[in-house]
Order: structure tokens, then C-alpha cells, then sequence
């Protein structure tokens, strides 16, 4: 059965750092029956999202991971950075 990039994250079988390896393996195989944002497990959303800032990588992980939308991750952290009165309290881990 094929696993997703997300499901293997989950499943602790790939790190953060492969999805180039993911997306390079799409890109290479022949058939394409899955959209590149199904291939690695994302919503149409997540992966435009994602395009635009891949540094919201770890953000999408997290909210598969708790099965809670990437919009609602966002808005939690976002409103925590806003509170934190350092620079230092305000580094997003």
C-alpha cells in the first residue's frame, strides 16, 4: 500500500527535510494518477499554502498529526507570537 508523504511522517518513516526526495519521486514516475498535493498528502489549500511558504512545512505535519485544519494551527501560534513580549519569546520552534 502506498503511504503518503504526511502518513509517513507520522508514521516516523520520513523527515521533514526528504520532501524534495518526495517531490523529485513524482516528478520521475510515469504515472501520474495522483495529483502532486495527493502524493504528499496535502489539501489543495495546504499545498498552495505550503508553495508559497515551505516553511510552513512543519505547521501542516503538526496539523494532520492532531487532526486539526492548518488555518487553525496558524491562528493559534500567530496569536501566541503576537502576546510573547521578546523577540526571543517570539521564535517559532
Amino acid at each position: 500500500m502506498f503511504k503518503t508523504y504526511i502518513e509517513q511522517c507520522l508514521a516516523g518513516e520520513a523527515l521533514l527535510e526528504e520532501i524534495d526526495d518526495f517531490v523529485a519521486r513524482w516528478h520521475n514516475e510515469s504515472n501520474f494518477e495522483r495529483s502532486l498535493p495527493e502524493f504528499l498528502g496535502f489539501s489543495e489549500d495546504e499545498y498552495a499554502l505550503w508553495a508559497e511558504n515551505p516553511g510552513l512545512l512543519g505547521y501542516i505535519v503538526f496539523a494532520h498529526k492532531n487532526k486539526i485544519s492548518l488555518h487553525k494551527v496558524l491562528e493559534k501560534d500567530l496569536s501566541i507570537v503576537a502576546r510573547s513580549e521578546s523577540s526571543e519569546e517570539s521564535r517559532l520552534e
